[in-house]
């Protein structure tokens, strides 16, 4: 920690007593401070999905968050590596692994962990089901990218970014 030398610090916690702005104002602030220039913040975490897009200035113009269910996020990710018996580190190299594309109809956790376990069941690779997974979030992340007509550079962020 000592190596580090923070000139800006930043929270987007629920503290009630603070004077506050949103979280989504807040991951605009930071990115246009780290990275003057950057359009549109992409955050994919463990209990939600956003997609920020900024104007010339760094101020919010569009923003589109997923917060409904697991679908999509670190959590989902989770979830699926723990059903495929893969530890979360090594759950993206593992997906890379896959000899082919598998389409995963569902992006409810439920109903997605029904649906690996019946590609199992069938003789799919297990990296083929976890790439379909992946795939999934990367398309349902490009559907909300395009409702907020985000542009580079990009910045993602949360814990999927990892």
């Amino acid at each position: 920690w000592n190596r580090l030398r923070p000139k800006l610090f930043a929270d987007n916690g629920n503290s009630h007593n603070a004077s506050a702005i949103t979280e989504i104002q807040a991951y605009a602030l930071g990115a246009a401070r780290v990275w003057p220039g950057v359009r549109t913040v992409l955050d994919i975490g463990g209990q939600d999905t956003k997609v920020i897009s900024l104007n010339s200035d760094g101020k919010v113009a569009k923003f589109e968050m997923n917060d409904r269910c697991a679908a999509g996020t670190g959590k989902f990710l989770e979830f699926m590596a723990a059903a495929l018996q893969v530890p979360i580190e090594s759950f993206g190299d593992f997906a890379l692994e896959a000899d082919k594309r598998i389409h995963i109809n569902s992006m409810c956790t439920v109903f997605a962990e029904s649906e690996a376990t019946s590609l199992m069941a069938r003789g799919e690779r297990p990296a083929n089901i976890a790439m379909g997974l992946h795939q999934a979030i990367v398309d349902r992340t490009f559907s909300m990218l395009s409702r907020v007509d985000g542009k580079g550079p990009v910045l993602f962020a949360g814990g999927v970014a990892k």
